[in-house]
C-alpha cells in the first residue's frame, strides 16, 4: 500500500534564497497537492494480478464499500474480494508482506496486563505452551509475553491459508525488502510527472493516470 496526491507531488526541491544570519535558510519543497489517494496492488513475476487494483480517497467513502482509510478491515475486505480471487488462476503462492499495522489484525484476543490468571493459564495450554498450575500471575504473564509474538495468528493470514498461500512477512522496517516498492517508485514517478498535464480533475482523472502509470511499469 502507497499513497498519492490528486494532483501528484513534487519531484524536487529548492533552496529558499533569503539570507538569515549570513545563511541560506533551509531546503524547501512545492506542497503536495489534491486529496489524497490510497492506492493497493499486488503482483507476481508475470505482472499485476488481475482485479487487485485498487485506489480510493483518503476520509472518504467509495462506492465499493471501502472506508476512506487504510486500516485492517480495509485490507481484509480487500485480500478476500481482490486479491483471493485474483490469485486463483496463478495457484498457490507465497505473499511478501510488510509489517504495516493493518496487516496485523489478530485472529483471536492477545493476552493483556488485565488478563486474569484463569484466563492467562487457559490462553497458553490453547497454544500448547506447558504451564504449571501453582505458576503466579507474573510467571503467567512472562510466559505469554515470551510465546505471544510467534503465537500469535493474523485475519489475512488464515484467509490465505484456506486458498492454499503462504504469508511471508517482513521484518519491521525492512519494506525495502518487498520488490512492489521499486514498482511503486516507478509508477509514482510516472504519475507525478503526468497527472498536472493531463486535461479534467479529481478522483476519475487521478485513477486514469495512474492506471496508465501502472500499465507502464509492465511495458
Amino acid at each position: 500500500m502507497k499513497r498519492i496526491f490528486m494532483n501528484g507531488s513534487a519531484t524536487h526541491s529548492w533552496s529558499k534564497p533569503a539570507i538569515v544570519g549570513g545563511k541560506v535558510q533551509g531546503v524547501m519543497r512545492r506542497p503536495a497537492e489534491g486529496g489524497r489517494l490510497v492506492i493497493v496492488h499486488a503482483g507476481t513475476y508475470n505482472g499485476f494480478i488481475p482485479g487487485a487494483d485498487l485506489i480510493f480517497a483518503s476520509n472518504l467513502k467509495t462506492g465499493q464499500d471501502y472506508h476512506g482509510a487504510m486500516n485492517s478491515e480495509t485490507f481484509q475486505k480487500w485480500v478476500e474480494r481482490q486479491l483471493i480471487v485474483g490469485l486463483r488462476d496463478v495457484g498457490p503462492s507465497i505473499i511478501v508482506m510488510d509489517n504495516a499495522s493493518y496487516h496485523n489484525k489478530a485472529a483471536e484476543e492477545q493476552p493483556t496486563t488485565k488478563w486474569r490468571k484463569d484466563q492467562l493459564m487457559t490462553w497458553l495450554r490453547q497454544n500448547g505452551v506447558p504451564v504449571s498450575d501453582n505458576a503466579n500471575k507474573n510467571e503467567l504473564q512472562q510466559l505469554c509475553k515470551r510465546n505471544k509474538s510467534h503465537l500469535k495468528r493474523h485475519i489475512v493470514d488464515e484467509l490465505l491459508a484456506r486458498e492454499g498461500h503462504t504469508v511471508l512477512r517482513l521484518p519491521p522496517y525492512h519494506s525495502f525488502f518487498n520488490a512492489i516498492e521499486l514498482v511503486w517508485s516507478v509508477a509514482k514517478n510516472y504519475y507525478n510527472k503526468t497527472v498536472a498535464s493531463r486535461p479534467g480533475h479529481g478522483l476519475d482523472r487521478a485513477k486514469s493516470v495512474w492506471h496508465e502509470a501502472l500499465s507502464k511499469v509492465c511495458s
